[in-house]
């Protein structure tokens, strides 16, 4: 009976206390709201007030108390109106911070592909700022993200670049976390050799100044355990090795003892036999060692002359071979003297001769070179107006801020080339404070479509360049002059202009273009892509699909010319989306170690590996990835990347 009630008594109990504890946890959760409440009120007073830096002060103060109450969609809702504001007043370092802590509420709620855009976003303006604190917190938060998803190579690269800039600023307590994680991820790629190098690390970091009032973490238990088996492991192994070679010593010792017991038996009698014998052995024996003395001295002087004999036979015989060779060498040598004199006669009549023609030939070879340099200066002279023709990086990246152009002709110029332009462009006004009015004002004029082109001529070096040339008028003429901006009827107008340039009618030229042509709507936030044999590539939320351009060239012959069309193809860019066209020299490079075409899939599985980051980085990459394939190959045309995300 005293038993049940005891029990009964520690239920009620453990019932008080969790009633208790929800009550606490109710009050904290309305005391957050009364907080919000009060924040609200606020911040309706700074929007009615027009006041950005406190706007975005209010709504980064609830969204952290929603973070806080484990809301994390009105969290992220709060800090995207805190970010705009930050980034319309110029806080470039707010912004960093608020995409720091937006790729946290990603990570916690399994988002990981949006964790890495915000994050990459965050250690750009850090790496710029150069604020290698957050650096190094932003580089554990993207290697937890890639670890989250299993992706381990991802993930050691940015612990790699964390444990630097922890190093920098002489962080104990990050480059112990560096230490600590490195070890778990080469443990998850079966590294062992690696993962204990940095347990070590680990160890020995924790061991320098251990945290007060902490307890071992798991880690650092397991290293201890193993360390403690290991130990044991050779106590035991020596013990048992002492073990067997006692045994082995009490065996032989065992032995002789046994044989000592038979030596003590043996008689007088027998021991004075044994002598009697030994003297007769000894007497034979030197009876026996003298005969062999006599028998090998024979055998020795019997050798010694038939040798003797031998040598000087040899001897003989050489001697008369040696002289009747330096008789037949005298009278060849008397021959190839006579020949030797009349050959020195024939060489110097040569050598007169040859000495004719190498003045002739240094005079030819040095206006072969005169003419070459004369070449070489036009060809150069060429590149300067090539690139002029050319829009600039500048102008393209004012255009498409997040863009890349990979651009290596085989030769000084090229038969490749890259266009853009910028169309309906439409007035920009901002809102200014004059006296008590809001009036607007013309700031200037913005695009609302890009059309970017990549084009890969027939030929390259010379030929290709003035094929380019033709390209680029005809691009010009089509978008800028005639207003055309539909993607399919552009390239169908410059079919018409090659054909009509070329004079394909008349002649049996064969030479055209293949063009991958994208069509940037800003205000729809669509994409329109036409191409001739070539494709346009796209990265949409970590999954990459391509549209094939149509197969016919631009400016090609055909059976069926006057119902001959291009297609258009229409995609969102209204997410993020990772757009790349090409021509087809990245891909048929020779190389490799089987001296193989890198191939189209390889370029894909590179652009889906690269994709996130940014696009400087992906540039570079592309590049020293062709260069480490060519190794000694040389460049078999010209190629051309462009990359770009609409912003």
């Amino acid at each position: 009976m005293k038993k049940r009630l005891l029990f009964i008594g520690f239920c009620l109990i453990l019932c008080l206390q969790s009633f208790l504890a929800m009550a606490q946890k109710n009050k904290q959760v309305e005391k957050l709201r009364e907080q919000i409440e009060s924040y609200q009120i606020s911040l309706n007073k700074a929007i009615q007030g027009k006041q950005k830096k406190t706007m975005a002060y209010y709504n980064t103060k609830i969204a952290f108390i929603y973070w806080e109450m484990q809301d994390q969609d009105n969290a992220i809702r709060f800090f995207e109106r805190a970010l705009a504001v930050h980034r319309e007043v110029g806080n470039t370092m707010e912004v960093a911070s608020i995409n720091n802590n937006l790729g946290d509420i990603c990570i916690e709620t399994e988002k990981y592909q949006t964790a890495l855009i915000y994050l990459f976003k965050a250690r750009t303006t850090f790496s710029s700022k150069r604020n290698i604190s957050a650096l190094c917190e932003v580089n554990l938060k993207i290697a937890k993200a890639f670890q989250k998803q299993r992706k381990y190579a991802a993930t050691i690269t940015y612990l790699d670049s964390a444990l630097q800039n922890a190093r920098t600023i002489k962080d104990q307590n990050l480059t112990g976390a560096c230490y600590r994680d490195l070890a778990e991820n080469y443990r998850e790629l079966g590294n062992t050799q690696k993962s204990q190098q940095y347990e070590r690390l680990y160890m020995a970091n924790a061991a320098l100044e251990p945290p007060k009032n902490t307890k071992m973490t798991d880690l650092q238990v397991w290293s201890k355990l193993r360390e403690a088996e290991a130990r044991i492991k050779e106590l035991e192994e020596q013990i048992s090795n002492n073990a067997m070679s006692l045994e082995d010593k009490s065996k032989k010792l065992d032995s002789l003892s046994g044989k000592k017991g038979e030596y003590e038996k043996l008689s007088l009698a027998q021991e004075s036999q044994i002598k009697a014998l030994n003297i007769d052995r000894d007497l034979k024996e030197s009876i026996l060692k003298d005969r062999e003395w006599r028998l090998q001295s024979e055998t020795y002087l019997r050798n010694f002359l038939m040798v003797g004999a031998f040598i000087f036979l040899i001897l003989t015989l050489g001697i008369f071979r040696a002289l009747r060779q330096k008789q037949a060498a005298n009278q060849l040598l008397s021959t190839q003297n006579t020949e030797i004199k009349q050959q020195q006669d024939e060489i110097m009549a040569q050598k007169d001769a040859i000495s004719q023609k190498s003045v002739e030939l240094q005079l030819a070879f040095a206006e072969i070179n005169e003419k070459s340099q004369k070449i070489t200066s036009s060809i150069n002279y060429a590149k300067r107006i090539q690139s002029a023709i050319l829009p600039s990086i500048e102008s393209i990246r004012k255009a498409l801020p997040e863009s890349f152009i990979m651009f290596k002709p085989r030769d000084i110029v090229s038969g490749d080339f890259y266009w853009l332009a910028e169309k309906d462009f439409k007035p920009y006004y901002i809102s200014k404070q004059i006296k008590d009015q809001t009036v607007s004002v013309l700031k200037g004029f913005v695009s609302q479509k890009i059309v970017i082109a990549a084009v890969d001529c027939t030929g390259h070096g010379v030929p290709g360049a003035f094929m380019s040339m033709i390209g680029v008028e005809l691009l010009n003429e089509i978008v800028n002059v005639r207003n055309l901006t539909e993607s399919n009827l552009i390239l169908n107008e410059m079919h018409k202009g090659v054909r009509k340039a070329l004079k394909k009618d008349e002649t049996e030229n064969r030479d055209g273009m293949d063009i991958s042509l994208c069509i940037i709507d800003k205000e729809m936030k669509t994409l329109d892509f036409s191409g001739a044999n070539n494709s346009l590539v796209y990265i949409k939320n970590n999954v990459l699909d391509e549209i094939r351009g149509d197969k016919q060239d631009i400016g090609g012959n055909t059976k069926n010319e006057k119902s001959r069309k291009f297609s258009k193809h229409q995609i969102s860019v209204a997410d993020p989306t990772y757009c790349y066209i090409f021509s087809d020299g990245y891909q048929d490079q020779f190389g490799g170690k089987e001296n193989k075409k890198y191939m189209i899939r390889n370029l894909k599985d590179l652009l889906l590996k690269v994709h996130l980051l940014p696009m400087p980085e992906q540039e570079q990459i592309l590049s020293n990835t062709m260069n480490s394939w060519m190794s000694n190959c040389k460049q078999i045309d010209d190629m051309l990347v462009i990359g770009f995300r609409f912003v």
